[in-house]
């Protein structure tokens, strides 16, 4: 049987695995090198310093945590289309690869969406990967067509 709940701490290490899993999925493998680890203090600074931050993870009796959501919530000015001021933006989640297509993926996420509506999010955005794209469209995501194409800014490190 598998139950969701909301995810602390504790659950890091197989929030790790499952997040390398997935990245792995979509255009790896990927050496496993520190960016495991940067991952891994970003999840522990999230829970521990984060407010705004809430992951839900998807457990079977048998194997433990085996999908997760997570997001955050953020704060903009209201638009045309978007009058509430306080929206959700989906951050990371997956399912480990010997559970997939169970259903707990799909169980995290409404998990989040609903966390997301008790706190007054009137919108949720979604960069979907084209694996998960079909489970967010179930779940009522929309492509936006028409939408600027996202654009990156990065500093030099």
């Amino acid at each position: 049987m598998a139950t969701t709940r909301r995810a602390d701490r504790s659950d890091i290490p197989r929030l790790i695995d499952i997040t390398v899993s997935m990245h792995d999925a979509i255009n790896g493998p990927h050496p496993h090198g520190p960016w495991i680890q940067a991952c891994a203090e970003e999840f522990e600074d999230r829970f521990a310093n984060d407010p705004t931050f809430a992951a839900f993870v998807t457990e079977t009796d048998d194997a433990g945590v085996v999908a997760f959501a997570s997001g955050e919530i953020r704060r903009r000015f209201p638009g045309p289309t978007a009058l509430r001021p306080v929206f959700g933006y989906a951050l990371i989640g997956g399912t480990d690869p010997r559970h997939r297509r169970q259903g707990h993926m799909t169980a995290s996420w409404r998990a989040l969406l609903d966390y997301f509506v008790e706190h007054g999010c009137g919108r949720v955005s979604i960069f979907s990967s084209q694996q998960a794209e079909s489970m967010h469209r179930a779940l009522g995501f929309e492509r936006h067509e028409g939408w600027p194409v996202p654009m990156n800014w990065y500093a030099d490190t």
